[in-house]
């Protein structure tokens, strides 16, 4: 097991940086720091504001926190203090762990997902040649209903491009809070299945890393690729000087494109359903309506069953393979957000890349990290019966189910899941075998987090295998190997 070693993390220096109390002639009231390391204590006082801490300073202290339950709490300075307090150090120890840490230090409040703000940002506690120090970047949140829960997700943009854990270089990246999942493996496990399936030409990486910002611990973060066009190393299509009409695009089915469109080329609309372009950016009216002329003659084609308008417009390959992903997590977020399409200017318009798995498995919507152990729904088909939001998104995926009535496709279809298959079971067995590596980061992550959610917390629940994590991890194995059952039995029928 790797260690934090020569780690140093932005709360030890800033400790240097700041004095404790202040000379000038003010009456102020009084308290006394208690400061605890290996068993032993020393003791200062100061004002209303704790500005520097000089306690134990050759014992390599990382930070101090007022919580020894949960040392990955550490308190930030300037420290206000209004009574007498002690606070325990900790130490390199603490932070053992096998995932990458992600440094940021920021030059001030991160507050939206419009505005980057400037930082610094460092990767340690992994090989040599991922490591760096100090790059400049931007850094901002992102996300929808996520970026309102208490653990921030964010994006990174970097001033130069940079590779991050052997990936390709680029300059935006994302940091998934998966706050929801308290396995934290739902959207790695899709993109890991993902990835192992022909007809989706480009999947996320998905690397765990545990993040600080400005000194302070916010757990374990999922580091991804942005989805955005990059033939070679992310969405495969052309970035390249545009036609008068006939062009390469990147659409991504969302109900909030209407909302948050800037110009009226930003999006379009077939029946109740809204899409997002987001890619090319500064479209003409000519090549804006060649994109919404191309979807709008796939969407006729399925309603009229018009078979051979559809193969002639999208990758079959890639329709099935997208689905089989997405009715394998029972993912409700595919209804209506997240579910990206894409065409070359001469290829036709192909399913992918996956994303967004957090709220999956049939979990129930509570805006909180849910508990949920119950796999009875998992031998059912999702999206076409047994979905809740089936009834308010109509037709989208159900026409997937029509063209299966087809005996072609039906065979086609078939024939995918049995390449899929393999790739399935691999993911089970990839799960239950990085579990081990994961638990270290997890009890922190879920030390910080998930206290509330777990015995003697306000929501009163009794971890059935020790923690939220634990039992979230083992439900999804069982769900996902209950949905390989599912799809045997579907594709047999």
């Amino acid at each position: 097991m790797k260690k934090f070693a020569g780690i140093v993390i932005c709360l030890c220096l800033t400790f240097a940086c700041f004095s404790c109390g202040n000379a000038q002639s003010v009456s102020v009231q009084t308290h006394t720091v208690t400061f605890v390391c290996d068993g032993r204590t020393q003791t200062v006082t100061c004002g209303d504001t704790l500005d520097r801490i000089d306690a134990f300073t050759e014992q390599n202290v990382l930070g101090w926190t007022a919580d020894p339950a949960h040392k990955y709490r550490t308190v930030e300075l300037p420290l206000a203090v209004g009574e007498d307090i002690t606070l325990y150090a900790v130490r390199q120890s603490d932070f053992e762990s096998y995932f990458p840490v992600l440094d940021i230090k920021t030059k001030g409040e991160i507050k939206d997902k419009e505005n980057y703000v400037e930082a610094r940002i460092s990767l340690y506690n992994t090989d040599a040649e991922y490591a760096f120090s100090s790059a400049k970047a931007g850094i901002r949140l992102r996300g929808n209903s996520t970026m309102y829960y208490d653990k921030k997700p964010y994006r990174i943009k970097f001033d130069e491009k940079k590779s991050m854990l052997g990936e390709p270089a680029h300059k935006s990246w994302v940091l998934l809070a998966d706050y929801l999942d308290a396995s934290l493996m739902k959207n790695k496990a899709a993109f890991y299945f993902a990835g192992g399936l022909s007809g989706l030409e480009f999947t996320s990486c998905a690397h765990h890393v545990e993040v600080k910002l400005n000194g302070v611990y916010q757990g374990v973060y999922l580091l991804c690729d942005q989805i955005q066009e990059q033939k070679n190393t992310r969405v495969p299509i052309e970035v390249k000087e545009l036609g008068e009409r006939r062009i390469p695009f990147l659409i991504e089915k969302d109900y909030r494109a209407e909302s948050e469109s800037e110009t009226k080329y930003d999006w379009f609309a077939f029946g109740e359903h809204t899409y997002a372009i987001k890619y090319p950016e500064n479209l003409t009216k000519l090549q804006y309506d060649y994109i919404v002329e191309y979807y709008s003659r796939l969407e006729t084609a399925v309603k009229e069953n018009d078979l051979d308008t559809v193969r002639a417009h999208v990758d079959m390959n890639s329709l099935y393979d997208f689905y089989i992903v997405n009715e394998m997590f029972f993912n409700r977020d595919a209804l209506f957000t997240s579910c990206y399409m894409y065409k070359t200017t001469d290829g036709k318009l192909k399913f992918g890349p996956v994303w967004d798995f957090d709220w999956t498995l049939d979990t129930p919507w509570t805006g909180k990290p849910t508990v949920h152990n119950d796999t009875a729904s998992a031998a059912l088909p999702y999206f076409t019966e047994y979905n809740p939001e089936h009834d308010d998104e109509p037709g989208w995926w159900c026409w997937l189910m029509d063209l299966l009535q087809d005996k072609t496709c039906k065979a086609e279809f078939a024939a995918r899941w049995q390449l899929a298959r393999g790739a399935a079971l691999d993911t089970i067995r990839e799960i239950k075998e990085y579990r081990k590596a994961l638990i270290p980061a997890a009890e922190r992550n879920s030390a910080l987090w998930y206290c509330d959610y777990e015995s003697g917390g306000k929501e009163g629940y009794e971890p059935q295998n020790g923690s939220l994590f634990f039992d979230q991890y083992a439900f999804l194995t069982d769900f996902l190997s209950l949905r390989v059952t599912y799809f045997d039995r579907y594709c047999s029928e």
